[in-house]
């Protein structure tokens, strides 16, 4: 988990310099979200999703399911089900890691029907 944070803190680092850009990808925000994610840091990791725009980048099925899982793991059962919309509003398919994260946030809070409702509702 140390090195997550490492590498999550690194990332932010190179961003604050504004002088010296680093050369970002989707696949290195997918990455520091899920470390974000890791950390308990779910705010920080739906703020990144939110920027990817800004930053000419759009998000895909990896982007969603590594902040639906932060968000999960903080039992923001709510929010992961709004992302899960959200990705659908956009055409970003869900996978199962995305459906298994969902469904995780939903059953840490509780919410077992709506794991079944989500389950009935899969592809």
């Amino acid at each position: 988990l140390r090195l997550a944070w490492l590498a999550a803190f690194a990332m932010e680092s190179l961003r604050a310099d504004p002088s010296h850009p680093p050369s970002r990808t989707l696949s290195h925000m997918n990455t520091l979200m899920s470390s974000y994610g890791k950390q308990g840091e779910w705010q920080s990791a739906l703020r990144l999703l939110g920027e990817l725009p800004s930053a000419a980048m759009v998000p895909d099925v990896f982007s969603y399911s590594a902040v639906i899982s932060a968000v999960g793991k903080s039992k923001k059962w709510q929010l992961a089900l709004d992302l899960l919309q959200d990705m659908k509003l956009v055409r970003v398919t869900p996978n199962e890691v995305t459906y298994s994260a969902v469904m995780s946030a939903l059953a840490k809070s509780g919410q077992w029907e709506k794991v079944l409702v989500l389950l009935n509702e899969m592809p």
